[in-house]
């Protein structure tokens, strides 16, 4: 009995490992989870004319804005909460008297009226991909989001730089959802967007996840893909660093109970 328990925690916790090790980068000499990795550090590797003017901020700062200005969490609060067009001090008062970090995330509005999430994967071979692209639409009278499909606007070029950016964070990226700002579809084919956030494993392609069965295509495409990915990185000796993850475990843990209340914070990477 005591074997089996044993047993069933290491099977656990390897597959927690593996899920927080799809996107193991490098800092330094060791590859630490989202406690050294956030989203402020993801962004700032991104060479400046593919993302709007992004800084971290504290409270104090506000009084030194031109707004208007969107604010952010600069960890994982799950499915765009708390990401805020701000438009004045008064309202950016209001925002950290509601956010439970000290520093937050502060980037001009980006020029463009078209948003999309462009997913990108590094297949097992190392060649590098766009596997899709979906355009954002806001419904307002439901408070929700449609997607539609613009794959046609994925060629050798934007391929390449897309590319050419996740690699300039780090090569050791394989999975991921870019989430972009553009003019026009023949802009956007040329390399003309703003990246405003990438997210990482628990990223979800929205064709796939919101249409058809989601429960089946969220363990498709995200739980056994990831897991398999992390396996693989964790053979090659690419997996987090264990000591690094054992210390985040009750940091996680109290974030989700007491903090924020999202699962996602679990098993984020750096999102």
């Amino acid at each position: 009995m005591l074997l089996d328990i044993i047993l069933i925690i290491c099977i656990i916790y390897l597959c927690y490992w593996a899920f927080l090790s799809v996107n193991p980068i490098a800092v330094g000499d060791v590859r630490p989870t989202r406690d050294d990795i956030d989203k402020f550090y993801i962004l700032s590797k991104i060479d400046d004319k593919y993302k709007p003017n992004t800084i971290l901020i504290c409270k104090d700062d506000i009084y030194n804005l031109k707004y208007p200005k969107y604010f952010k969490p600069n960890k994982c609060a799950g499915l765009g909460y708390m990401v805020k067009l701000v438009n004045n001090i008064d309202e950016a008062n209001e925002y950290f008297e509601n956010v439970v970090d000290a520093f937050i995330i502060c980037q001009d509005v980006a020029d463009g009226s078209h948003e999309a999430r462009i997913m990108f994967q590094r297949d097992t071979d190392g060649s590098c991909r766009i596997s899709s692209i979906n355009e954002k639409h806001y419904i307002k009278s439901f408070n929700s989001f449609s997607f539609t499909d613009k794959n046609d606007i994925i060629n050798k070029e934007l391929n390449n730089t897309v590319t050419e950016i996740i690699n300039s964070i780090s090569e050791d990226i394989n999975y991921c959802g870019l989430d972009v700002i553009y003019k026009s579809d023949e802009e956007f084919r040329n390399s003309e967007f703003n990246i405003v956030e990438i997210n990482g494993n628990l990223s979800v392609d929205p064709m796939i996840h919101f249409n058809g069965n989601a429960t089946l295509n969220f363990i498709f495409d995200i739980v056994l893909r990831n897991l398999y990915i992390g396996i693989c990185n964790i053979k090659n000796g690419k997996g987090i660093c264990n000591s690094r993850l054992l210390r985040s475990i009750p940091i996680r843990l109290y974030d989700y109970i007491f903090i924020r209340r999202d699962i996602s914070i679990l098993f984020a990477d750096w999102d």
